[in-house]
């Protein structure tokens, strides 16, 4: 009977046990998932982005004047689907690229050769380089004083069927009478095959010979007449060799955009000796400004700080300006360079020193062009956001590994950014205003119920210690 009781009592125990640490877990879950917030609803502002219909496509929006103002850092930027779900995106710098032209040539393994009937020639070459497509074939001949009609077929076997790579064209030397020939023939771009066949037109060409006949009749022992006969022959176009023409485009350069910003100036007087012109940004990346001045003849020691309050102000820069207009000589110089900076405000200072003080009449400001890109969710891109504004984390994605592969080369698909509008969901009450509604009150329950199962599990364990060993 006493071991009856002691092992029901301890069943009892453990499947109390069991369904305290199951209710523990509940709850640490629930907590766990009352703390997401979902991520849209610390972001004020929001922006339609252009329908795309092309699915899993690269694209991207620009950054403009109205997201900058209203964010610290592009950590506070986000691309939202239709389901209210992230979609995975990078910001990086916009470039041009500045490309060349390299132009490579290989022979052409000539398959086969046949005459034709009306002074024709059949010729089948192959472009051994399968990973190519040339864009012209050349004819190299020893020939001088020509003129031939080739007309080019394309097919993905020599027995296939040919397709034209293009309008008849020539092939021509005029050596004997002008330095003017040519011995290539343009591919069109439509060519698809590894096989080329070559018609040349007007192979042999009947021409003069450099030598004459001599015919003289002779009449009672004297020379009677003498004629001078020409004598022509047949020429035929002798080939060394064909070669195929390669074209591949490569980057050699790629530079930041650079686009007009536009700004404010809030403030233009001299003060000390010194020139001083604020300007409100709006947050813009600004790299760059010009000057225009009604000023002449002078040079200036210039010196452009940065601040967010017009309080506290930063030194990022410092130069020369000059304009100089003296008889015929001029110099002029009233841009600024410097590195990209953020800030709600820039201060330029001009030290005109006991010179008089130059005037600013107007200066134009211009920022590095960035992007949001990413990949159109496979469902589709027709109802997808810009959030943006607002105390968020740095969001983690994999977007960059993702789109290692891609040419750097490759522009993304652009889309247009709707109107700003205020985003309904977002929850201007910060959350340590209400105790009720905060990560503190939630942890603390958590820690109770923690507490609480403790202290049962003991006096649980005392119990069963306190039952008598039966016999």
């Amino acid at each position: 009977m006493t071991m009856n009781i002691f092992f029901n009592e301890k069943r009892g125990l453990r499947n109390l046990a069991c369904r305290l640490g199951l209710s523990f877990a509940f709850l640490l879950l629930m907590g766990l998932s009352a703390s997401a917030e979902n991520i849209t609803n610390k972001l004020e502002y929001m922006r339609e982005i252009e329908r795309c219909e092309q699915k899993s496509a690269v694209a991207a929006v620009r950054l403009d004047k109205t997201v900058y103002a209203r964010i610290g850092g592009f950590r506070e930027i986000r691309v939202i689907s239709g389901e209210n779900s992230e979609v995975p995106f990078r910001t990086r710098l916009s470039r041009t690229s500045k490309t060349k032209v390299v132009k490579t040539s290989k022979s052409a393994k000539i398959i086969s050769l046949k005459r034709l009937v009306g002074n024709k020639i059949e010729i089948i070459v192959k472009n051994s380089d399968d990973k190519r497509r040339p864009v012209s074939l050349t004819i190299r001949a020893r020939n001088r004083d020509y003129d031939k009609k080739i007309s080019v077929f394309a097919s993905v076997s020599p027995s296939g069927e040919w397709s034209p790579c293009g309008a008849e064209q020539s092939i021509f030397d005029y050596s004997a009478i002008i330095a003017l020939s040519n011995n290539t023939v343009n591919l069109s771009g439509s060519c698809s095959g590894r096989f080329y066949k070559i018609a040349i037109s007007n192979f042999s060409e009947s021409k003069r010979s450099k030598r004459m006949e001599l015919i003289r009749e002779r009449r009672s022992n004297r020379e009677f007449s003498e004629i001078k006969k020409e004598t022509r022959f047949n020429e035929n176009l002798k080939i060394d060799a064909v070669v195929f023409n390669y074209e591949k485009r490569i980057s050699v350069e790629r530079t930041p955009v650079r686009e007009s910003a536009e700004s404010a100036i809030i403030a233009n007087s001299v003060r000390k000796k010194n020139t001083v012109v604020v300007l409100e940004t709006y947050r813009q990346p600004i790299v760059r400004m010009t000057l225009d001045t009604p000023s002449i003849n002078f040079t200036r020691g210039w010196e452009l700080f940065s601040s967010d309050n017009r309080k506290n102000w930063t030194s990022i820069a410092s130069g020369q300006i000059t304009k100089i207009r003296i008889g015929n000589y001029e110099k002029t110089a009233m841009t600024l360079n410097f590195p990209e900076n953020r800030g709600r405000y820039l201060k330029l200072v001009a030290r005109n020193l006991d010179a008089p003080p130059i005037e600013i009449s107007a200066v134009e400001c211009f920022r590095n062009a960035y992007l949001a890109e990413f990949i159109v969710p496979a469902a589709g891109g027709s109802d997808l956001k810009l959030y943006y504004g607002g105390d968020v984390p740095e969001p983690r994605y994999d977007i960059d590994a993702i789109l290692a592969g891609i040419s750097t080369n490759a522009a993304p698909l652009f889309l247009r950014l709707g109107s700003e509008k205020p985003n309904p969901q977002y929850n201007s009450e910060k959350k340590a205003e209400s105790f009720w509604n905060s990560e503190v009150f939630m942890y603390s329950v958590i820690g109770v119920v923690c507490v609480f199962l403790v202290v049962l599990l003991f006096s649980g364990f005392r119990k069963i210690s306190d039952v008598p060993d039966g016999d």
